[in-house]
């Protein structure tokens, strides 16, 4: 095992390329958010439609288009300092098959630099991951979940890990590898995803799933933390109340989680039975709905965030410097489309984005904004 994940890890490392000449935009002096949306047209060469990364004011003002790519972005995460964002690309099409771009098709981890308008693939043999991608405080560090086995693999039945990899690529280092044990299991196997890391680089949060819930039946996500170094780890939520089952693509659990940016507290998604959304644009039967929640790392004060009873799906959390929390909503009132909305850290002062594009999706605050008040 250690010497396949050494031969790997070098395979990996070969993936760094020198920085190519792309057209990227740039960042205005009100930039607050950053998203995906397909609104800038075209197809790319698999016949889909691009969802490109873009940027806007707090007020919805100032639409620019980040990148040009001509592929489907996946995840993003935009560093402390502001120059660089991280996301995976699906670059290898429709891999899987079934007619649609989704999490289980190989996407490729790229850098897009603003200030220098260049853009780079990372570890680009190597899958780009599942869920969220976080960096380190310094923004030196891209932090990622991929697939353990990168040849062979089943959603939600195999092994992932955590990795992180310089802005380079030149160097990629897995960080889970030991987490079961930490956990106090007795098997090795796991599924970690939607990675976040705290303000102070100490701490990773993340989807996780024990051996024994790696089955789509059995398959009930929990939050867990665990310290970069790999001192410590533990589970912070139990996934709810309901039991473990498929709820349209995804299981019941706990998911997406996000540091304050005090790191006392994890904000997170939990999955509900109540109803779905968008029916057949991810699934036949849709999005579970989804309530958004807050807890201190210790695993005490859990409140609910969301109106109940909650008939929508919030998704991706991103608590800011500015102390609020952001998310896209997925809703069929009135009709299906998404919103781009924040709110406080107690759940009042919602706020919805107006003017941006209807198809906007996983929207991030990006860093450095200030608060209008102590967190």
């Amino acid at each position: 095992m250690r010497a396949a994940l050494i031969a790997l890890l070098a395979l990996i490392a070969t993936g760094a390329a020198s920085a190519e000449p792309a057209k990227v935009g740039k960042l205005k002096p009100d930039s607050a958010v950053v998203f995906l949306s397909g609104s800038a047209g075209g197809k790319d060469q698999f016949g889909f439609t691009p969802q490109e990364i873009f940027a806007a004011a707090i007020d919805g003002r100032d639409v620019v288009q980040l990148t040009f790519s001509g592929y489907t972005h996946n995840h993003l995460a935009v560093s402390p300092n502001r120059r660089y964002i991280a996301s995976n690309r699906y670059v290898r099409g429709d891999t899987t098959g079934d007619g649609r771009l989704a999490a289980d098709d190989f996407k490729q981890m790229w850098v897009i630099d603003l200030e220098t308008g260049r853009e780079w693939p990372i570890a680009k043999d190597m899958d780009g991951g599942i869920g969220g991608i976080a960096w380190s405080p310094d923004s030196k560090w891209i932090y990622f979940a991929s697939w353990t086995d990168q040849a062979h693999h089943t959603l939600y039945q195999d092994r992932m890990d955590i990795y992180r990899a310089t802005v380079d690529g030149r160097t990629v280092q897995p960080l889970t590898h030991n987490l079961p044990a930490l956990m106090g299991e007795t098997d090795p196997r796991k599924f970690v995803s939607d990675t976040a890391v705290s303000h102070d680089g100490k701490w990773i949060a993340m989807d996780y799933k024990p051996a024994a819930m790696l089955s789509p039946t059995a398959s009930k996500a929990r939050i867990g933390l665990m310290r970069v170094d790999g001192s410590a780890a533990r589970v912070l939520t139990d996934g709810g109340p309901e039991p473990p089952q498929m709820r349209g693509r995804f299981g019941i659990g706990d998911t997406d989680p996000d540091f304050s940016p005090d790191g006392k507290r994890v904000v997170f998604t939990r999955s509900t039975k109540l109803g779905y959304v968008f029916k057949g644009a991810y699934h036949a039967e849709g999005l579970s709905t989804q309530d958004l929640l807050v807890v201190d790392i210790d695993g005490r004060n859990l409140k609910n965030l969301s109106p109940q009873p909650n008939m929508d799906t919030y998704g991706v959390p991103s608590w800011g410097d500015n102390c609020k929390i952001l998310y896209t909503l997925w809703t069929d009132r009135p009709k299906s489309h998404r919103l781009a909305q924040y709110m406080n850290s107690d759940g009042t002062g919602v706020t919805s984005i107006e003017g941006l594009p209807d198809d906007i999706n996983k929207v991030q605050w990006l860093p450095g904004l200030k608060p209008d008040h102590p967190c």
